[in-house]
C-alpha cells in the first residue's frame, strides 16, 4: 500500500512539474562571446563585487558592456538605432564594461553590482540585434 501511495505522488509530481531553482552564484562568471551569442556561466549571482572571466571565442572584436534595467535583454533589441546599429547606452545605467576584446584573447574584470537586472551586451554596431546579449540578475546576500 505504500508503494502504491508513493509511486501516486512520483506521478503527480511529474505530472505537474517542478521548477528547480538554484542558489544564486558566488563565484566568478565564466563567459564566453562570439558571433553572435553571449553564454555565461550563471544567470543569477549574489551582489558584490563580481569577477567576469572573458572569452572572446569569435573571430572578430567583441565588447563586454553592462546596462542595468528592468527590461529583459531580448525587449531592448526594438530600441536598436537602426543609424547606429547600437543601443544608446547613454539611455541606460551601465555601472562598467570591458572594452575591445580582440579575437581569441580572454581578459577580466571585477565590478561592485548592487542588486537588480543587468544586461551583459556587445554594442559594437551589428551585434546586439542578431543576439549577443545575456541576463544577469543580481540577488541581495
Amino acid at each position: 500500500m505504500k508503494r502504491i501511495m508513493y509511486l501516486g505522488l512520483l506521478t503527480a509530481v511529474a505530472a505537474i512539474g517542478v521548477a528547480r531553482v538554484s542558489a544564486p552564484s558566488t563565484l566568478p562568471i565564466k563567459s564566453v562571446v562570439k558571433e553572435w551569442m553571449v553564454a555565461m556561466s550563471t544567470a543569477t549571482h549574489v551582489a558584490g563585487p563580481i569577477t567576469f572571466f572573458l572569452d572572446n571565442q569569435g573571430n572578430i572584436d567583441h565588447e563586454f558592456v553592462i546596462l542595468q534595467t528592468d527590461k529583459p535583454a531580448k525587449e531592448l533589441v526594438s530600441l536598436v538605432d537602426p543609424a547606429t546599429f547600437r543601443l544608446n547606452e547613454e539611455d541606460f545605467v551601465s555601472p562598467g564594461e570591458y572594452g575591445d576584446l580582440a579575437a581569441g584573447t580572454t581578459g577580466t574584470f571585477t565590478i561592485d553590482l548592487p542588486p537588480g537586472h543587468y544586461v551583459m551586451m556587445c554594442n559594437i554596431a551589428g551585434h546586439y540585434a542578431p543576439g549577443m546579449y545575456a541576463d544577469l540578475e543580481v540577488v541581495a546576500p
